[in-house]
């Protein structure tokens, strides 16, 4: 039972990186956009570094990334006002919901036989489909990151 549990936990793993590498995101960046995603209240600076095993310096660089390029931003505690919350932007919730598309694609490709012995690819290749909307998101990201480089180059000088 063990080796089918992790042989599946590196068959999500090679999904989760090669589908972050498509939207130009590093791996741990996919997985606090999915965390983010799957949860209703806002989560705490600190609450997403528990989850993600993350100490509080990175956990604060990992925000300041996805709020930099636009999938997150941060929102006061409405009950303590030194902690800040993270919510997903529109993009940030299309890329998860674009995510759980190409997840339930990728483990009905391979047979079950191949995900248990960790055969030797069992990510799939992204569709064509999902490639094109991706670019989308991309695109749109890019759109978003500029407007806010500008700022705060502008604000630097």
């Amino acid at each position: 039972m063990s080796e089918t549990m992790v042989a599946l936990a590196l068959a999500l793993d090679r999904v989760m990186v090669s589908f972050a590498a498509a939207c130009g995101l590093h791996p741990t960046d996919l997985r606090a956009v999915l965390h983010v995603a799957t949860r209703d209240l806002a989560y705490s600076a600190g609450e997403l570094g528990a989850a993600l095993n993350l100490n509080s310096a990175s956990v604060t660089a990992l925000i300041d990334r996805l709020a930099g390029v636009g999938l997150v931003y941060r929102v006061a505690d409405t009950e303590d006002r030194r902690r800040v919350r993270v919510e997903l932007t529109e993009v940030g919730t299309d890329i998860a919901d674009a995510f759980d598309r190409h997840l339930h694609i990728a483990l009905r490709t391979p047979e079950p036989t191949t995900i248990v012995s960790g055969g030797p690819d069992i990510a799939p290749p992204i569709s064509s489909e999902l490639n094109c909307e991706l670019d989308q998101l991309v695109a749109r990201l890019r759109c978003m990151v500029r407007p806010v480089a500008r700022r705060r180059l502008r604000a630097r000088t």
